[in-house]
């Protein structure tokens, strides 16, 4: 392990104004949300046809930034500032429900000085051929930060300046910062933001040059005032610490080294922040984390840890990134880069010392998952993207939101632990992507956009990773609600994507309603030959793939307690590369207003690429809803190679299965049904939630938080959630064996550096370990506690 240090003494004097004088428990209301209150407008290139615009989005292109202590609505067209409000935030999880609905104008005035005539920002274009103008850079729960490069400005003597310099927001809990750049415009020789409040204050930043910087605290109506490093932080060893005057956060730059593998699978950079509060009052404090060079990018977290020995606080870090960039095109905000954000909160007069833990691959010595937002400035798209990997050597899935870039919410799906594109491993593999959430052509046959749509990034790794997703159809019909998890393992890529959509209105005979797509209407370019259906007693039926068919074949199957194997042959890159793995669904559950709600696979043929779409819904995809109704379900989507001469992975038992396969397309599909999602678990202390993924419900009192049995099965690295954790514990996992209880072997059990923990808002913490079974006998029994 890699281990730097940096002292930082952060001195917050109660006239900085980092946060209201309210308290809140451990940073409740330190958390951001960003999206377009009508859906995004739709480009004017896509895949999709012109005629299925999102037209409303178009012509009211206004964006909302929500924190837990303000709000703010930006009309992108008019680049008026609509909103702008103090709020009373709840918690992340909680808010992401909570919509802003009123909104009280404020006066936004961008104003510069060209050629020695006065010029003021009139409008905006949102897009136009040349691409997306709005760009989204940073994205995360600590910070939203975009720009809109389309500013038209109006000068005194009535002459017009298109797309001419940019203004960038950058959104924290509680302060926002307005830059106005017009570096590259030729005679630009003053820049300035005058915005006025809507009780009246004016607040003013006016300077020569070509860029200006003003930032406020919109709940307070004040200024926020910038801290001076040279008066609060001393720096050790090598790390550079600055205040960030664009972002205005505390900034430390980490050195990473160069991430190689195999050498590097025990790698773990670990870096102690010391932080202290001497104000009267409890504050919250922003800090950037800056990789000065990125590695393992595809595949970063971080974690916030107690600086004695590991153990997790619970303060979460937002890891936005980019890699894209065009040849010869150098553009702002292009890649390469990677920055971690947080809020520490401290209470009055408090100083502590944490451990930042920077995860580039591997977490206990098992490959880690990850979660974050991607930017896609230097590609093309521009708006949000978000990219979860197995490991760091390429993407595993990847999900488009807002659809604006591939058409479908899931877009680039790959397999983790296969041979790459130059037949070695850790390579970016094959792409064997598509798939969608909710499908929804209402009566009249009118495809119905969604808006509002936020995301509450809860856990980003390295154990687990759980992402929320919310959001309504653009008819207010339906409300939806998408959970998404991924698991750290060395088998397979596996993820569980969770659905709810609460009827607001009636939805009567509509064309088309689906739940879940495996692969999706306009990204389903993965081709093959033949599925597999089966359930709790092995295959039951087996299809061809429909050929020159376009639309529903006729093909409809119940998909409960039922898993769907695809005999992939070639994959969805532009090479058509062959597909070494094989996509595979597994049903969870499926419920109708709290009850059993048999949910049905319906094919919908792709004419001319030998391919599908596997559309769940409920018998028939036109059935009605009522105004109440709530439609829940859950599936697991895993992707296992197909032969073993191109899995590279260190999972023994799993490497054993793969050889005894043979040729047959289905089995590694069936084994998981029968030994994960069948899994038998029985709990001598804590109480049982779920027995796949576990979900545990901690003791309250004691020293053993959970004593559990793995009845039969378990195969993969098994991910255990240890839910309501007394905040501040360091936990350790034991196995019974030959009746003792040992340590979980092949960890640094007293480094605390192979599970993960996240604060709740009510101060418990939720914990994940992911466990091995110790024997490759999956008929035994095996027995697992965890204590504190």
């Amino acid at each position: 392990m890699n281990m730097k240090w940096i002292a930082a003494a952060i001195c917050l004097c109660g006239e900085l104004g980092m946060v209201s004088s309210g308290a809140v428990p451990a940073g409740n209301r330190d958390y951001s949300f960003i999206y377009f209150e009508q859906g995004y407008p739709t480009r004017l290139i896509g895949r999709r046809a012109e005629s299925m615009a999102n037209r409303t989005a178009r012509a009211n292109p206004d964006v909302v930034v929500q924190t837990g202590f303000y709000s703010l609505r930006l009309d992108c067209d008019t680049m008026r500032l609509s909103g702008y409000d103090a709020v009373q935030g709840s918690d992340y999880v909680t808010a992401l429900n909570e919509d802003m609905t009123a909104f009280t104008a404020a006066d936004l005035q961008l104003r510069i000085e060209k050629d020695g005539i006065a010029y003021t920002c009139t409008s905006g274009v949102v897009q136009d051929p040349e691409g997306q103008n709005m760009r989204l850079i940073q994205s995360g729960q600590f910070v939203q930060r975009f720009d809109h490069v389309g500013l038209v400005f109006t000068g005194a003597n009535g002459e017009v300046l298109t797309k001419a310099g940019r203004l960038e927001i950058t959104a924290w809990p509680e302060h926002v910062v307005f830059n106005l750049d017009l570096s590259g415009v030729v005679g630009v020789t003053k820049t300035g933001i005058q915005l006025t409040s809507p009780a009246g204050k004016i607040h003013r930043s006016v300077m020569m040059g070509t860029r200006t910087v003003l930032t406020l605290q919109p709940h307070l109506d004040q200024a926020f005032q910038s801290l001076e490093p040279s008066s609060h932080i001393k720096v050790h060893d090598s790390l550079q610490v600055d205040f960030d005057p664009i972002e205005q956060g505390l900034r430390i730059k980490l050195p990473m080294e160069r991430v190689r593998f195999p050498a590097d699978t025990n790698r773990l950079d670990e870096f102690v922040v010391e932080l202290r509060n001497p104000s009267g009052s409890d504050r919250s404090i922003p800090l950037i984390f800056d990789e000065i060079q990125t590695r393992g990018i595809t595949g970063t977290s971080m974690l916030l840890c107690e600086e004695r020995d590991g153990r997790p606080t619970g303060i979460p870090v937002q890891i936005s990134k980019n890699w894209h960039s065009k040849p010869g095109r150098k553009i702002v905000h292009d890649g390469p880069w990677l920055r971690g954000y947080t809020m520490v909160p401290l209470k009055a007069g408090e100083t502590k010392r944490f451990r930042l833990r920077v995860v580039t691959g591997y977490w206990g010595k098992v490959p880690a998952v990850s979660y974050a937002q991607l930017s896609v400035i230097g590609y093309g798209g521009n708006w949000k993207w978000d990219e979860s990997a197995l490991g760091s050597w390429g993407e595993s899935m990847c999900y488009d939101p807002s659809q604006h870039l591939g058409s479908s919410f899931i877009t680039d799906v790959r397999p983790a632990f296969t041979t790459g594109n130059g037949e070695k491993s850790y390579e970016w593999t094959e792409n064997v992507g598509g798939g969608d959430f909710l499908v929804y052509f209402d009566r009249s046959n009118t495809y119905r956009w969604t808006k509002r749509l936020k995301t509450a990034y809860r856990w980003t790794g390295p154990n687990m990773s759980e992402v929320l997703y919310s959001g309504v159809t653009d008819d207010d019909a339906i409300r939806f609600n998408y959970r998404i998890r991924s698991v750290r393992t060395a088998d397979y890529h596996r993820r569980f994507h969770s659905y709810r959509y609460e009827f607001l209105k009636d939805v009567a005979s509509p064309k088309r309603l689906v739940f879940h797509q495996m692969a999706a209407d306009y990204y389903n370019s993965v081709q093959f030959d033949r599925f597999y259906l089966g359930g709790r007693h092995g295959l039951e039926a087996e299809y061809d793939c429909p050929t020159g068919t376009s639309g529903y074949t006729g093909t409809t199957v119940p998909f409960e307690n039922r898993w769907l194997a695809i005999d992939d042959t070639t994959s969805s890159d532009r090479k058509r590369k062959t597909a070494k793995t094989r996509r595979g669904l597994l049903s969870i559950g499926s419920k109708l207003n709290d009850k059993p709600f048999p949910a049905y696979l319906h094919l919908h043929g792709v004419k001319g690429t030998g391919s599908a779409t596997f559309d769940l819904s409920s018998d028939s995809v036109s059935r009605s809803y009522s105004a109440g109704d709530v439609v829940e379900g859950e599936l697991e989507f895993i992707l296992p190679p197909k032969t073993p001469d191109v899995y590279w992975g260190t999972d023994r038992e799993f490497s054993g299965r793969l050889k005894s396969y043979g040729t047959n397309a289905w089995q590694a599909v069936a084994d998981e049904f029968d030994h994960n999602i069948q899994l038998g678990v029985s709990v001598r202390s804590g109480r049982l939630e779920r027995n796949y993924p576990v979900e545990i419900q901690a003791l309250e009192s004691g020293k053993v938080l959970a004593d559990f049995t793995i009845e039969r099965g378990g195969i993969g690295h098994v991910p255990i959630l240890l839910r309501d954790v007394p905040l501040g514990c360091a936990l350790k996992a034991e196995r019974h064996l030959d009746g003792k209880w040992v340590p979980l072997e092949s960890v640094e059990i007293d480094q605390n550096n192979y599970y993960q923990g996240v604060r709740n808002s009510d101060g418990t913490m939720d914990c994940v370990f992911n466990i091995k079974r110790p024997s490759h006998d999956l008929d035994d029994r095996w027995r697992v506690r965890i204590l504190k």
